[in-house]
């Protein structure tokens, strides 16, 4: 539950595939918890998220923060508070990150790091979390989170219905990337009259046997990258992301 980025292997886009057209904004959302077992100590969650998108000819810039208050049963409260920024290039093939986790004023986690694609197949990392330094090299094909929203978006215009993806963000958890399968629903027009489509996303741990996703996140995806509202499920509740004001920021004119 420390993570809300609409993030979203690597697969080849042929010529038929329109390209994905995501749009830089800035977008605030608060959460909310909307579902829970029976049993589920967590009785209550409110909070806000804020996101940023920015694009230069070169690369995009996110920037994401979230600040959450976990109620549970018997009195105990639990104040998350996380940050998540990066730089990604456009043509996918770099990533630097930085991100930041702690609750009650405590930080539990932090690391910074980059991770290059190399031809063919393979994913070079390195971290530093302030103690330690390590590098890892990955072979397979590995998709980076705003690549990621791009392809989603050129397979459902492409009026495919499954997207199977190797997502690397640097913020894995124990795991070191995650597996996500997607499916894609049918397109519809939002009010605007932006095509857009129903999208679930399940998040595996490549390293765990179990057929379960650690979570999974149901939204519509509009055409410009843009998400209004999005369902995250884990095993025992949903929190709700909904939006409470967006703003598109300039889009750059590259040559």
């Amino acid at each position: 539950m420390n993570r809300f980025l609409f993030v979203i292997a690597l697969v080849c886009i042929t010529p038929s595939m329109a390209a994905a057209q995501i749009v830089p904004h800035q977008a605030n959302y608060k959460i909310s918890l909307i579902k829970r077992s029976m049993g589920e100590p967590l009785l209550d969650t409110v909070g806000d998220v804020e996101f940023k998108l920015n694009k230069s000819c070169a690369e995009w810039t996110t920037h994401h923060h979230a600040n959450i208050h976990y109620h549970y049963g018997g009195g105990k409260h639990v104040q998350s508070k996380n940050n998540y920024s990066s730089i990604e290039q456009i043509n996918g093939n770099r990533l630097v990150f930085a991100l930041e986790r702690g609750h009650d004023g405590h930080i539990d986690h932090s690391s910074r790091g980059e991770a290059i694609k190399h031809a063919p197949n393979t994913l070079s990392i390195h971290r530093n979390n302030g103690l330690t330094e390590q590098s890892t090299t990955m072979t397979g094909d590995y998709v980076f989170p705003i690549r990621h929203t791009q392809n989603l978006i050129e397979h459902a215009l492409a009026g495919h219905k499954n997207y199977h993806a190797r997502l690397y963000d640097g913020d894995a958890g124990e795991a070191p990337y995650h597996i996500v399968n997607a499916v894609l629903g049918k397109s519809s027009q939002d009010t605007n009259g932006m095509k857009q489509w129903p999208i679930s996303l399940a998040f595996f741990d490549p390293n765990d046997t179990h057929e379960l996703p650690l979570y999974e996140m149901h939204f519509n995806l509009r055409e410009n990258g843009v998400i209004m509202e999005m369902d995250i499920t884990y095993p025992n509740f949903t929190l709700r992301q909904s939006i409470t004001d967006l703003k598109l920021l300039e889009i750059p004119v590259c040559d």
